[in-house]
């Protein structure tokens, strides 16, 4: 429930103290930067879990899987995250129009989240499978008030939906590389 709340909040956010024309771009460029990947990270998650899982009960290690797969999904997204974020606008504006220009500059700001959003999955599962569920909650619930916090600072002091985005951004990823770190030195991971 944080998790999801926390990911709706720039809808609402940018709805209610920019306009409803900011939100649009927001929710055309997430929407874009996201569904194409969900499908492949949706089966990568059902079976990465499935061998951790088997690997966790006969008591072996899991950090092999773990970094195969984080790598594997990393390299997946590097070249579109790169096209993003060298090209968006005028990839916006060729195929969306004039108009959605905003959008593709936002989903420059937009798609380093997407990519530890796509990257993260296998840490997600560690915390089921590793029983972690109190600490995963913990973690999401301090992200929950540092993306309220970056959204609110970059209205108050800047008045700016740009400035509001990147420091929701910049919170997301610094929160995912901590759920990575976390779930990489962990020492259940390295059973053996």
């Amino acid at each position: 429930f944080s998790n999801t709340l926390s990911q709706s909040l720039p809808i609402v956010f940018l709805t209610s103290f920019f306009s409803l024309e900011v939100a649009g771009f927001y929710g055309m460029s997430i929407r874009l930067l996201k569904q194409p990947t969900e499908l492949i990270g949706s089966s990568t998650q059902n079976v990465f879990y499935q061998r951790a899982s088997n690997l966790h009960n006969e008591r072996k290690s899991i950090l092999g899987l773990y970094k195969n797969t984080t790598a594997t999904l990393a390299k997946v997204y590097l070249i579109p995250m790169l096209l993003v974020v060298l090209f968006a606008p005028i990839i916006f504006e060729f195929f969306l129009g004039s108009d959605w220009l905003v959008a593709g500059k936002i989903s420059q700001i937009l798609i380093f989240w997407c990519f530890f959003s796509f990257i993260k999955p296998p840490s997600m599962m560690v915390f089921n499978i590793l029983k972690l569920q109190r600490t995963q909650f913990r973690i999401e619930f301090i992200q929950l008030i540092l993306r309220i916090s970056s959204l609110a600072v970059g209205y108050l002091f800047f008045d700016s939906y740009m400035i509001s985005l990147a420091l929701f951004v910049f919170v997301s990823v610094i929160v995912d590389m901590y759920i990575l770190f976390y779930t990489h030195i962990f020492k259940k991971i390295k059973i053996s």
